[in-house]
């Protein structure tokens, strides 16, 4: 459902979904501040890492969905800035973690399925 027959991307994939359930978990029982913020740095560094791969793949193959997928990576990154900001407004709660699974994993799952193995030709 969600390989895209690149281990590489794979694995970053398993890695984002790791990091953003760790993130959830800590928000779902209302961690502290610094844990939840390392948290977010940890996954937004992920995110970078990912993103900047899976860009350099699209372009080098001329995949036709290079362009949409640059623009969702930056929705995704401006999704994950919200969610930092609003752990600084409000703190880790549950609320925070309710808007993280809508945001976050809902978002990856659909450009798994819908953008990603394209590149691979899987859809």
């Amino acid at each position: 459902m969600f390989g895209t027959g690149d281990p590489e991307i794979d694995d970053h994939h398993r890695e984002l979904f790791d990091a953003i359930n760790a993130l959830m978990a800590a928000c779902d029982r209302n961690a502290g501040h610094e844990e939840v913020d390392g948290l977010i740095a940890f996954l937004t560094g992920w995110v970078d890492v990912h993103f900047e791969t899976e860009e350099r793949l699209m372009a080098a193959v001329h995949c036709p969905v290079a362009a949409v997928n640059a623009a969702e990576h930056r929705q995704f990154r401006e999704a994950l800035a919200e969610i930092r900001s609003a752990h600084e407004r409000e703190g880790s709660t549950p609320a925070l973690a309710a808007q993280m699974q809508r945001w976050l994993v809902e978002w990856m799952t659909q450009h798994i399925q819908l953008v990603d193995r394209q590149l691979f030709g899987l859809t």
